[in-house]
C-alpha cells in the first residue's frame, strides 16, 4: 500500500486567470490545429473535438454534422460490417472526420479488414478499452497498427503516464485517450474507488507523451475524455494541454443522435404533453416532438444488456439518464466555437495551439 500525498485537480478545482491580449476581436482567434503523428504517415487538420463513440451518440447522422465542423466522429463499435461498408463507400464520407471504433478483439479486427478491403479507404481506428493499462491491451494495438500501418490509431483508456507511454512507443498509438471514471454517466468510481482527477491526468499525460518524438513534429499526442461537464471544462482541457478533447454528455439530447428518444404529443387545446395522455392511435394522428433522450454510459446495465454483454461476474459501472431535447448539433458546436474562442480572447492565445502556453490556472477549491 502506498499513499501520495501530492495534490490532484479536477476541472472543478480551478478557473483561468485573465491575461492581457493584443487580439482586435475573438473572431481572429484560429480553432484549428494541424497535427503530424508518432506513428502514421497522415496529416490532420480541423478542430480537435471528438465525439464520444457511445451507442447513443457516434452515430452516421453525427458523423455527416461533424465533419462538416472538421471535427472527429469515431462511429460506435455495434455498427454492423454491412452499415459500415455502406457509409464508407459513399464518397462523401471523410475519413479524416468519420473514424471507426473497435473492440478489444479478434472479430473487430476482422471487421475492419472488411470494411477497408470492400471499401478501398484507408480509415482512422479508435481501439476501446474500459481499462487500458492490462498488459495485452498494448499488444493488441500493436498487432492493430501491423495491420492498418498507416491508419491514425487512437486507444485507451489510461491515466498512468507509463502505459500511456507504452501504448505509443510499443502499441503504435499515435493518440492516447486519457481519463478514468470522469464521464458524467460512468460510475467506475463509485463502485471500485478508481479514478484520476482529470486536469491532472491531462497534465501529467501530456508532459510526458508530447517529449516523444518520432521526427519533427511528430509527437505523442493525448485525447482528454471525461469530465466535460460545460464549455468551460473543454477549455480548462486544452488549456491543460490536451491535443484532443472527447465530449458525450454535451452532445446528448442533440437531433443527430441515435439514442432512445421520449417524444410529446400535440393535444386537442394545442399543448404539449408526455405520451402517457394519449393511445397508441392518437399518437399516430397527431404532431409530436421530441421532449428528452435517454443518455447511458456505455458500462451501463443497460448498455449492456442492449448490446448482448451482460456477464455475471461483471458489475455495472455506468448509469443512464434523461437528457432535455437540444435542437440541432449545429447550434451546440457554434455554443462551443464560441466559448473556446472567447477563452483564447481572455487568456492572451491568438490561437487554440497557444492557449495551453498563455493558460495560468488558479486553484480555487
Amino acid at each position: 500500500m502506498k499513499i501520495e500525498y501530492d495534490r490532484k485537480l479536477g476541472f472543478e478545482n480551478v478557473m483561468l486567470a485573465p491575461n492581457r491580449s493584443t487580439l482586435q476581436s475573438r473572431k481572429d482567434i484560429t480553432l484549428e490545429r494541424k497535427f503530424e503523428f508518432y506513428h502514421s504517415p497522415k496529416k490532420w487538420a480541423g478542430l480537435p473535438l471528438i465525439a464520444a463513440n457511445m451507442s447513443s451518440i457516434a452515430g452516421e447522422d453525427m458523423g455527416r454534422a461533424l465533419q462538416a465542423h472538421k471535427c472527429i466522429t469515431p462511429l460506435h463499435k455495434y455498427f454492423s460490417t454491412e452499415d459500415l461498408v455502406r457509409i464508407f463507400s459513399d464518397p462523401s464520407i471523410n475519413t479524416d472526420y468519420v473514424w471507426v471504433t473497435i473492440g478489444f478483439s479478434e472479430k473487430d479486427l476482422e471487421k475492419v479488414r472488411n470494411v477497408v478491403s470492400e471499401t478501398g479507404r484507408n480509415v482512422n481506428i479508435s481501439v476501446e478499452a474500459a481499462n487500458g493499462h492490462i498488459d495485452k491491451f498494448c499488444g493488441f494495438c500493436y498487432d492493430v497498427r501491423q495491420q492498418f500501418p498507416s491508419a491514425i490509431i487512437m486507444a485507451g483508456n489510461s491515466a498512468c503516464t507509463e502505459v500511456s507511454q507504452e501504448l505509443v512507443i510499443r502499441g503504435g498509438v499515435d493518440i492516447v485517450k486519457c481519463g478514468i471514471s470522469q464521464g458524467s454517466v460512468c460510475r467506475t468510481l463509485n463502485q471500485t474507488a478508481i479514478g484520476f482527477p482529470q486536469l491532472s491526468c491531462l497534465m501529467e499525460n501530456s508532459h510526458v507523451l508530447h517529449g516523444l518524438r518520432n521526427g519533427n513534429r511528430r509527437l505523442g499526442l493525448i485525447c482528454s475524455d471525461g469530465g466535460c461537464k460545460e464549455i468551460g471544462d473543454i477549455c480548462r482541457a486544452y488549456a491543460g494541454g490536451s491535443d484532443f478533447v472527447m465530449i458525450g454528455g454535451l452532445l446528448a439530447g442533440t437531433d443527430e443522435c441515435c439514442g432512445e428518444w421520449e417524444y410529446e404529443y400535440l393535444d386537442p387545446y394545442g399543448n404539449y404533453s408526455s405520451e402517457d395522455s394519449f393511445t397508441d392511435k392518437e399518437k399516430e394522428e397527431t404532431k409530436k416532438r421530441k421532449r428528452c433522450m435517454k443518455y447511458y454510459g456505455m458500462s451501463s446495465k443497460y448498455a449492456q444488456e442492449k448490446h448482448d454483454e451482460f456477464k455475471n461476474y461483471r458489475a455495472s459501472e455506468g448509469t443512464e439518464k434523461w437528457v432535455d431535447y437540444k435542437g440541432s448539433v449545429e447550434d451546440t458546436l457554434n455554443s462551443i466555437k464560441g466559448g473556446l474562442r472567447s477563452c483564447c480572447t481572455y487568456s492572451g492565445a491568438h490561437s487554440l495551439k497557444d492557449l495551453n502556453k498563455t493558460a495560468k490556472f488558479i486553484v480555487v477549491k
